[in-house]
């Protein structure tokens, strides 16, 4: 604990401006500072008795557990490359099969068309692309509002 500074004369201070001219001097307050510490009960003396006994038996054991956390880590990142990339893999394959369903559906109207059944070629073209056209619609809608909404969580200010 220290103890507080005996008292000094006031000092004058004389502050410039930022052109280096010098501004009217002021006093300044003797300022004195205390510290004073306060002893903190722990909670569970036995939880600090029981760490206390294993860091005995395993001197190593800090370094273990930080070589654990590191490990965890890596793992996980690991386990969330393996989804990213199974995201991709399966995300590449529906715009395939997306694509050879649309050109079937094409073809196939086409082929109704020339052989005389231009209704049933449209109509035919028409069913087919339409649930594609959705599907994308209604997924960019999906994204734009999770777009929106993790852009609406990063502004807020923190609490805490």
């Amino acid at each position: 604990m220290t103890s507080p500074e005996p008292s000094k004369p006031p000092e004058q201070v004389v502050p410039s401006s930022r052109d280096g001219a010098e501004l009217p001097a002021r006093e300044v307050p003797d300022v004195s500072i205390k510290q004073s510490f306060h002893q903190i009960q722990l909670l569970f003396p036995s939880l600090i008795d029981a760490v206390e006994r294993l860091a005995d038996k395993h001197p190593d054991i800090a370094h273990k557990i930080v070589d654990d956390i590191i490990h965890q880590g890596v793992h996980r990142q690991q386990l969330e490359d393996v989804v990213v990339r199974g995201d991709n893999r399966r995300s590449t394959l529906a715009q395939v099969l997306a694509w050879i369903f649309a050109m079937t559906a094409l073809i196939g109207s086409i082929v109704l068309i020339n052989s005389g059944q231009s209704t049933g070629g449209i109509v035919f073209v028409v069913a087919a692309l339409a649930p594609l056209v959705g599907v994308n619609i209604i997924g960019n809608r999906a994204a734009r509002k999770e777009r929106v909404e993790k852009d609406r969580i990063a502004r807020q200010p923190e609490e805490g």
